[in-house]
């Protein structure tokens, strides 16, 4: 089945209030390089073990804009709606542009954990895609034993279908995944 998907003409902002999600700039440089070295993010998602303020400054300038001007995905810097502060990344990359699917993944920084900063990013980076860009279906791919990536994932609208699989990761390894979706 044929979906019509409108790929905006620009990358918005999103916001609940509480949290922003807004595209990258070289301004985050910093913080998404501090932020990128922690084992925790390392582990659960697909940033490599190596990244250096060469791969942040990469990501920024040129791999976050090419994906977005060329339709293969939105990647966005979370922040703090009144300070602006750094607070993690939330992004989808198109599976399939004429079915109208596509993945989502997030991460936050140690300071953001626990407080539904995830859960806030995703629902509206969900609503967005979902509602205004005419997908009809989101995938999240979640390591067997993430369990706080789970409940974000269920806070946030998604349901598991307990399906597992194999996923190669960002450290070449391949890693058991449960796929959460949610459905326009």
């Amino acid at each position: 089945m044929r979906v019509h998907c409108s790929w905006p003409s620009f990358q918005p902002t999103l916001s609940d209030g509480v949290t922003d999600v807004r595209p990258w700039n070289i301004d985050d440089t910093d913080w998404l390089f501090d932020a990128c070295r922690d084992p925790d993010i390392q582990r659960w998602s697909r940033v490599s073990v190596c990244f250096a303020l060469e791969d942040a400054e990469s990501f920024i300038q040129k791999w976050s804009s090419i994906n977005w001007a060329s339709a293969r995905g939105a990647e966005f810097a979370v922040v703090d709606t009144l300070t602006g502060c750094g607070l993690g990344a939330v992004g989808f990359r198109v599976s399939e542009l004429d079915s109208g699917v596509g993945e989502a993944g997030y991460w936050t920084v140690l300071d953001a954990r626990h407080k539904r900063i995830a859960t806030r990013a995703l629902r509206l980076l969900s609503d967005w895609v979902l509602n205004s860009c005419g997908f009809v279906r989101l995938e999240l791919l979640i390591e067997v034993e993430n369990e706080k990536s789970k409940a974000t994932a269920a806070n946030a609208g998604y349901r598991s279908n307990y399906e597992v699989k194999k996923e190669a990761w960002s450290d070449g390894a391949s890693r058991d995944v449960v796929i959460y979706t949610r459905t326009a």
